[in-house]
């Protein structure tokens, strides 16, 4: 086996494992879990229910701003420099797939960054590897100058085949 940081023999580093494990155990917990997909449904109706929202809030950006300060770090190490500008390239590329799929649409923005990488990676080819930020802000341009608007969750193509829940449960209910 090889050591705790190389992923060299083809399987994920296990600092990778540990950390995906502790992140979706810590977001998996019943009674965090529950608060904050309550809260994201519907704040008053969580609150009426017993949900404490500051402090589900307060956890959820807690746990947000941990697992971005260790992206940030790992990040740091692979490049083995920083700046104060270090970011901001990637902060564009997230930024541009989030719009690119829908603001609030994990599918859509999965598929934006999808789309994005495609983009990048054939303007690189064209034009080479150094215009590869000037492509993906240029394409942020494009859509927000065509598309002001993000999609929403329902205009994407991953929901145009789902029923409202009203016309589910109607169509349910009175099948029989």
């Amino acid at each position: 086996m090889g050591s705790a940081g190389s992923g060299s023999s083809g399987e994920p580093p296990r600092w990778e494992a540990m950390g995906r494990r502790r992140s979706t155990g810590s977001c998996a917990r019943p009674r965090l879990g529950r608060g904050v997909r309550a809260v994201a449904q519907n704040a008053e109706t969580a609150a009426l229910m017993g949900v404490n929202i500051d402090r589900v809030v307060s956890l959820t950006f807690l746990l947000g701003g941990l697992m971005a300060g260790a992206a940030g770090l790992l990040y740091v190490v692979y490049l083995e420099n920083t700046g104060y500008n270090i970011g901001f390239p990637l902060g564009i590329k997230a930024f541009t797939a989030a719009v690119m799929g829908g603001i609030g649409n994990l599918r859509g923005a999965l598929i934006g960054g999808l789309a994005l990488g495609l983009i990048e990676n054939y303007g690189a080819a064209i034009w080479g590897a150094e215009w590869e930020d000037v492509i993906s802000f240029t394409v942020l341009l494009i859509v927000l100058t065509f598309r002001p608007t993000a999609p929403r969750a329902r205009d994407c193509c991953c929901w145009t085949s789902r029923r409202p829940a009203s016309t589910r449960w109607r169509s349910r209910r009175w099948q029989g």
